[in-house]
């Protein structure tokens, strides 16, 4: 044993620790929190407040593993508990659950998407149930040619293309696998299969070069406890921005939000505060745009946080000639 090399990668461990647990370094400023740190497109500015909610709903004792989430309608939302096959509707104003709906057996749910009256659940596998929110009842359910060596953790149903978009937080389906590089898939609802071509894979190491650092602190130390949060990154959440079509894709590991556009270009990449987004697992964005992420119940109860969009939309300009 080398014990003068095990005292430095303990030292540096534990530097790393620190860092990725106690997000508020990152800032400089008198009020750290209301900051946003990421790394972002020249032109492109998140209409969120990430790490100042506007709201933060306490979740009952039967979603304390929740793992995703759908928009509904009225402030409801459907969710899943990733150990019961039940299907739950949460009223955020009431903060009851209104209906349950018993779709399989016990198991690892892990995502869920909503496609008018149809609701999409995948567990870890791959394997999708279909539940027919008006009736009540399960009306399908098929497996896909993932594993759980690919590791389901997120879905979205995206409408431009009739389609399921799937996030792994595994190994790649094919090709080399290495950290900060993750799959996401495309299932045809109409043939039930998934698309052989990846629909995206995400390589934050290689994008963040194009990218500009936002409240990043010029230390070396620092940037490289940032380095290893997207090294971690694996995407528990997925979804659809309604108004702009961006793909936001969550992440627990490394506690990141990830923004892509319709194009499959990175528009940005921000730190996720961990005192308030402890186990983010589900993410959904209501029909006016609104912001929903789901927390897990770890060192605080499980939760959903309210994002209000700002009244200044993001935008990307157009550099013109000359």
């Amino acid at each position: 044993m080398n014990f003068k090399s095990d005292i430095y990668a303990y030292i540096i461990s534990s530097l790393l620790i620190i860092i990725i647990a106690s997000p508020l370094i990152l800032f400089k400023g008198s009020n750290p929190e209301s900051k946003l740190s990421g790394y972002h497109s020249k032109f492109f500015q998140i209409p969120f407040a990430i790490n100042n909610p506007d709201s933060v709903y306490i979740l009952p004792e039967d979603l304390k593993e929740v793992s995703g989430l759908a928009y509904f309608k009225e402030e409801k939302l459907y969710a899943v508990n990733d150990e019961k096959g039940i299907l739950y509707l949460y009223n955020l104003h009431s903060g009851e659950i209104e209906s349950e709906i018993k779709f399989g057996k016990k198991g690892d749910y892990e995502a869920l998407a909503r496609k008018n009256n149809n609701i999409y659940i995948s567990n870890s596998k791959g394997n999708i149930t279909v539940v027919d929110i008006v009736s009540g009842n399960k009306i399908d359910e098929f497996k896909t040619s993932l594993s759980r060596k690919n590791n389901v953790e997120g879905i979205c149903f995206d409408s431009t293309g009739n389609q399921l978009l799937i996030a792994c937080k595994g190994k790649l389906k094919s090709g080399k696998n290495k950290p900060g590089k993750k799959g996401i898939y495309s299932l045809n609802l109409t043939t039930q299969e998934l698309d052989k071509k990846p629909y995206q894979i995400v390589d934050l190491k290689e994008d963040l070069q194009i990218l500009i650092p936002e409240n990043i602190v010029n230390n070396s130390v620092l940037k490289l406890g940032l380095n290893t949060q997207i090294n971690m990154f694996a995407p528990s959440g997925l979804a659809i921005d309604p108004i702009t079509n961006n793909l936001y894709i969550l992440a627990n590991k490394g506690k990141l939000l990830i923004i892509i556009d319709d194009s499959k270009t990175l528009l940005g990449i921000y730190f996720l505060n961990q005192a308030l987004f402890n186990q983010p697992e589900g993410i959904a964005f209501d029909e006016e745009g609104n912001l929903f992420i789901s927390n897990e119940a770890r060192a605080s109860k499980a939760n959903i946080v309210s994002l209000k969009r700002d009244t200044i939309e993001e935008k990307i300009e157009i550099e013109t000639e000359g």
